[in-house]
């Protein structure tokens, strides 16, 4: 049996070592690692693709295309007789391939080409006899044009958390939150707190900060799901079941990704882009577990800057004109 203060003791050890750990990439992503159930943990692999158009920058109108290609993997360790902790794995590749002849305004650089997220992580969650929740997630990551080329292309995080019971569905939440490289607070654990409300079984509400998110199953056919994160990452979806194998949805999604320029002198700052989209697709069901999508839409508001953080958005920022996009994604669960 595991006493509080030994339960608290590890919660403190932890917080101690959350400087050196992991990072996420989307709130959606976040929302897995606080609130998916040990027993529910399972191995998973995605694999996704999304093919801009062709558009015009506003530096010297030079045009300005881009792919990109995200791979994820997570593994649980399931060990023999113990259902109640869980140690899982997750490896995550990501590459953006530009073959432009773009510049950046201020620096007049060429646009580095091309520019890869690669990083490894490690999830530990266990159940205490008094049915408190608790886990802990770190990963490093290296988003750069040059991989861990040096240790200041390297980004790190991480999550300590711990989810207790309220009422006979209900959970508060409560979590420390750690990114290298968020816009606000630099290297500073940020404290997260939230209210899980589930009003009945098909609706799931999370009430707090930095994280927010719903998931509404109105019917056996249709849905809908909001994920949030502090400032600027959105992600919200609707679907409806055209027939047992095919949905039918339609999307917004508000982004953000940061990557290190290897040739920029200046060691923090990062070259950062922001993007809005609107995304309409089918998602077929192959077999139990596995399901291919395909889906269009058209992407706004989109611009690169390089610095520290958005206050700095004005410099080496190259704005790019709205443009349509399609996208194929592959998910596997096992």
């Amino acid at each position: 049996m595991v006493s509080k203060r030994g339960c608290w003791g590890a919660a403190l050890l932890l917080l101690m070592l959350a400087p050196v750990a992991g990072a996420q990439r989307s709130p959606q992503e976040m929302a897995d690692i606080l609130l998916t159930d040990v027993s529910a943990e399972s191995a998973t692999f995605a694999l996704g693709t999304r093919i801009y158009s062709e558009e015009a920058t506003d530096f010297r109108r030079r045009r300005f295309k881009m792919a990109s290609t995200d791979l994820d993997l997570n593994v649980p360790i399931h060990m023999p007789n113990i259902t109640d902790r869980i140690l899982s794995f997750q490896v995550k590749v990501g590459m953006r391939d530009f073959g432009t002849p773009a510049l950046l305004p201020n620096t007049i650089s060429e646009f580095p080409d091309p520019l890869f997220d690669v990083g490894l992580g490690v999830t530990y969650k266990w159940n205490t006899p008094g049915h408190w929740k608790l886990g802990y997630n770190f990963s490093v990551m290296a988003p750069s044009d040059d991989p861990f080329d040096s240790k200041n292309d390297v980004r790190v995080g991480a999550n300590l958390f711990a989810r207790t019971p309220s009422g006979d569905r209900d959970e508060w939440l409560f979590y420390v939150h750690y990114l290298s490289t968020r816009d606000y607070l630099h290297d500073v654990p940020l404290p997260g707190a939230a209210y899980i409300w589930k009003p009945t079984p098909k609706y799931t509400f999370v009430i707090g900060a930095p994280l927010a998110m719903m998931d509404l199953r109105f019917n056996e056919k249709t849905y809908w799901k909001t994920s949030y994160l502090l400032l600027r990452k959105l992600s919200t979806e609707a679907g409806r079941n055209l027939t047992k194998e095919i949905v039918q949805f339609v999307g917004f999604d508000w982004d953000q990704q940061d990557y290190y320029r290897s040739s920029n002198k200046d060691l923090d700052d990062k070259l950062t882009y922001h993007e809005k989209r609107v995304t309409g697709g089918f998602r077929y069901t192959l077999s139990p577990g596995t399901s291919f999508e395909l889906a269009g839409g058209y992407a706004f508001q989109r611009f690169w800057y390089e610095g520290l953080d958005y206050g700095d958005r004005h410099y080496n920022r190259l704005n790019i004109d709205d443009g349509g996009f399609a996208q194929a994604r592959l998910n596997m669960a096992f």
